[in-house]
């Protein structure tokens, strides 16, 4: 009798987890669906339009205190144009040259999803160093 409650009991437990599981993934979220269907219209597009495009601003790792928790996004964008974006990356590495232009202003590359929430950067433009204005020896 014992053995068939515990049975019982450990039948149950594996069923309501399962039954979490299976409620967990059928719930699909909204931002990814809506993502994926841009990705989509994207791929309609000509070959010379889904580069994406460059943003001008200032990029910031730290993220705003109203956003929830998100490990794909890496911080914050202000676009020159006075919109804010978060920012998400294609690839990782992209992050070691992103880092240096901390509260700096930088130039990126990339694609806007979720209406213009998220900006997702494909690449960083490096701006050669200003050259240096020397002054010609002599005089008059």
């Amino acid at each position: 009798m014992r053995h068939a409650i515990r049975t019982f009991g450990i039948v149950f437990c594996l069923a309501l987890v399962a039954g979490v599981v299976n409620a967990a993934e059928s719930k699909p979220d909204p931002e990814a669906k809506q993502a994926a269907d841009e990705e989509v219209a994207e791929k309609a597009l000509p070959e010379d339009q889904r580069l994406g495009k460059q943003y001008s601003g200032t990029f910031s790792t730290v993220l705003p205190d109203s956003t929830t928790p998100n490990p794909t996004v890496v911080g914050t964008f202000l676009a020159d144009s006075g919109q804010t974006f978060l920012i998400k990356l294609v690839d990782p590495s992209i992050m070691k040259r992103l880092s240096i232009y901390d509260n700096k202003k930088v130039i990126l590359t990339g694609k806007e999803r979720n209406q213009g929430k998220y900006l997702v950067v494909i690449g960083v433009i490096e701006q050669p160093p200003a050259p240096v204005m020397r002054r010609k020896r002599g005089g008059m």
